[in-house]
């Protein structure tokens, strides 16, 4: 029997979900993937790190307002766990990814990548995330902030035109002739290029058990 693959994240991986299996969404957030079953999110009014998108809670799923480094689920209470662009805002990641290995029996992970972090600087990202050589994820501190200058200010405002984003500026046309044309200029030309490059995103599959490492910065006290 063909099993079936869902998109997930931003990035578009495909990921392959039995029918049967119970699905956990970590840091659901305003959109929720279609094929869980669960959701977790410990941000219900708090939109500041969901660049202002309120909350979507789906009536049809079970929703569960709990932090993603203590999960109040049982050992391996889920087939599947998707935690898509939660990773680099969490406090500890050793006890995160602690966590999803014993509530769940196999998941993806899916963050910006490095160059991404670097590009785009979002302020409330605390980490750097991405794979080693022996397949393991790498949690590495994020200390400096604006590397780009004016560069990095000028690209992240033109690649999300006309889209508001908390903490950060962009540029917005009112002109619904301008606001469409920039629109689509920022999609061809920066967004989709990008994506397609596998440049901006960190996507991470694991089953059972995976690998981590932490790197900090030596003058920040452990969380």
């Amino acid at each position: 029997m063909k099993v079936p693959k869902y998109k997930v994240g931003n990035s578009g991986y495909e990921i392959e979900i039995q029918e049967s299996w119970r699905v956990l969404d970590v840091g659901s957030g305003h959109n929720p993937h279609p094929r869980a079953n669960v959701l977790l999110d410990k941000h219900l009014k708090d939109d500041t790190e969901r660049s202002g998108k309120p909350i979507k809670i789906d009536e049809e799923k079970d929703f569960v307002e709990g932090n993603a480094e203590s999960m109040p689920f049982g050992d391996k209470e889920f087939d599947y766990i998707i935690a898509s662009h939660v990773a680099e805002h969490v406090d500890n990641p050793e006890r995160f990814c602690k966590e999803l290995m014993r509530v769940g029996k196999r998941g993806y992970i899916e963050t910006p990548s490095k160059f991404a972090e670097i590009l785009f600087d979002e302020p409330y990202h605390k980490w750097y995330v991405y794979t080693n050589k022996k397949g393991g994820l790498v949690f590495e501190e994020i200390t400096k902030r604006a590397r780009l200058g004016l560069i990095g200010k000028v690209f992240y405002a033109a690649f999300y035109v006309n889209i508001e984003r908390v903490g950060k500026k962009t540029i917005s046309f009112s002109n619904r002739y301008l606001r469409y044309i920039s629109s689509k200029i920022a999609t061809y030309l920066l967004r989709i290029p990008l994506v397609k490059s596998g440049k901006l995103y960190t996507c991470f599959e694991w089953d059972g058990y995976f690998e981590f490492k932490i790197i900090r910065n030596k003058e920040t006290p452990n969380r």
